[in-house]
């Protein structure tokens, strides 16, 4: 029994040697494993700072292998208040060919033709042109549309459109580039694009439109969000007009969120909603109208079958 009891604690005394080994050999794999990890991680973060390196040579050599530099645009807003600003461009080009023409081209997003305005170099292949621009002072708008199941999870979520990426023919969109012609030779340079719309949303702000469509009825909101700016307009009310096979069938307003006083609009802006319960949702258009504190009222689809 005696010798027994002694096999058993030499059982023991070698299995807490054997699991103290391992415990030790755990540890300097997984002090490897880590060790393994960072360097990985100081890989890719030099692979990354390589490629980003690359990146800027390749984007340098190409700059300097271009004939024209980057087209420089500024926005005068002096009149902008009366829609109107003055856009101003400046460029260079490199190698300028005596007696060569130099062209301005631009136009809108609702013109089909350029139009081209003939520009003087002012010096060391300096060159500037200014074009007038009427703007349409509005909101940005950002639309958001659910359909679903009135007591379950959103089944499918119809789009979610930024308004400059949704109105193709958009008159605050603006294309432009510049050409130059010697002899029987023409070269035009890539045509760059603005959008001036973000003008507006000095002004105006922008606004969240939210449709939900289920089973139960309806549910649509808006939301201004609060101003960090100097702008003195604000959105005031909201409508909703509503609309079946092309016919206007009524127009209605739309409640206030019960929270929404003067200082949650100062912190949290305005919300506006209406909520249908009752009703099945049988339209084939939807169109958010709002007012705003300076009488400017502002319309918009939000949703069209």
């Amino acid at each position: 029994m005696k010798h027994l009891k002694l096999f058993v604690v030499a059982l023991l005394l070698i299995s807490l040697f054997m699991n103290a080994r391992l415990l030790t050999k755990f540890s300097d794999l997984e002090n490897r494993l880590d060790s393994i990890s960072y360097q990985q991680i100081d890989i890719t973060r030099s692979v990354d700072n390589q490629t980003g390196h690359l990146y800027n040579l390749m984007d340098e050599f190409i700059r300097e292998q271009s004939w024209i530099s980057s087209i420089e645009m500024e926005v005068g807003t002096k009149s902008i208040e009366n829609n109107k600003a003055t856009l101003s461009f400046n460029w260079q080009i490199k190698e300028l060919i005596n007696d060569a023409k130099v062209e301005f081209h631009y136009k809108y997003g609702n013109e089909q033709d350029y139009h081209s305005i003939l520009v003087e170099e002012i010096g060391r292949g300096l060159f500037e042109a200014s074009i007038p621009a009427e703007l349409q002072l509005e909101p940005e708008w950002y639309t958001s549309i659910t359909m679903g199941n009135r007591y379950s999870a959103v089944e499918e979520v119809v789009e979610t459109i930024e308004e400059y990426d949704m109105r193709k023919n958009n008159p605050n969109h603006l294309l432009y580039y510049v050409s130059v012609s010697y002899d029987d030779v023409v070269k035009s340079g890539d045509i760059h694009t603005s959008d001036l719309g973000y003008l507006g949303s000095q002004y105006y702000g922008t606004i969240d439109t939210f449709v939900d469509i289920n089973q139960g009825g309806y549910h649509i909101s808006i939301s201004a969000p609060p101003s960090y700016s100097n702008r003195t307009n604000d959105l005031q009310e909201a409508y909703i007009q509503k609309f079946k096979d092309g016919i206007f069938i009524r127009e209605e307003k739309l409640t206030p969120s019960e929270w929404m006083d003067e200082a949650n609009k100062q912190e949290h802006g305005i919300h506006l909603y209406q909520n249908v319960t009752d009703e099945k949702f049988e339209y084939t258009s939807l169109r958010i109208k709002v007012v705003y504190s300076d009488g400017k009222t502002f319309e918009k689809e939000v949703y069209s079958q």
